[in-house]
C-alpha cells in the first residue's frame, strides 16, 4: 500500500520554533496580554505562573536579563508546540489564528496567515510595518 511507512507529514516554516518566537514577540510585553494568551494556548496556570517567576536563565550580552513576560511567551509558545505536534499544520494554525482573532490582533492573525499560505516564515519586520 501507498500509505504504509510513509513519512509524516513535514512541519510548516510558519510553525517553527524561530517563527512562533517571532509571532510572541509581535504581542508585545503587557502582561495581561501574556497570561491571557498564554491561557488561550491552553496552558495550564501553574505552569504559567511558574514560568513568570522562575529565575531567568538567559542573560543578554550586556549582562541585562531578559524581560520575564517576554521569557514566559516563549516558554508558553514552546510548550503549546510540543504538547500539538501530532496534530495537523491547518489545525495549529487555525488554533492560533482563533486565538489571535479572540485578542483583537487580527493584522496580527492576518499576517500569520499569509505567511502560512505562503510558506513563510514569521519575521521581525512583520511588526514594523516593513511587510516581509
Amino acid at each position: 500500500m501507498a500509505d504504509e511507512g510513509a513519512p509524516k507529514s513535514k512541519e510548516s516554516v510558519t510553525l517553527h520554533l524561530t517563527s512562533l518566537v517571532q509571532l510572541v514577540r509581535g504581542l508585545g510585553k503587557d502582561p495581561e496580554s501574556c497570561l491571557q494568551f498564554c491561557m488561550l494556548l491552553n496552558i495550564p496556570p501553574l505552569t504559567i505562573t511558574r514560568m513568570l517567576y522562575e529565575e531567568p536563565e538567559e542573560v543578554l550580552d550586556d549582562g541585562c536579563q531578559r524581560d520575564p513576560v517576554e521569557l514566559a511567551l516563549e516558554k508558553c509558545i514552546m510548550e503549546w508546540r510540543d504538547a500539538t505536534k501530532d496534530k495537523k499544520n491547518k489545525e495549529r494554525v487555525k488554533t492560533l489564528e482563533t486565538i489571535l482573532r479572540h485578542m483583537d490582533k487580527n493584522e496580527l492573525a492576518d499576517a500569520m496567515m499569509e505567511r502560512y499560505s505562503n510558506g513563510q516564515p514569521m519575521s521581525p519586520r512583520m511588526f514594523s510595518g516593513e511587510g516581509s
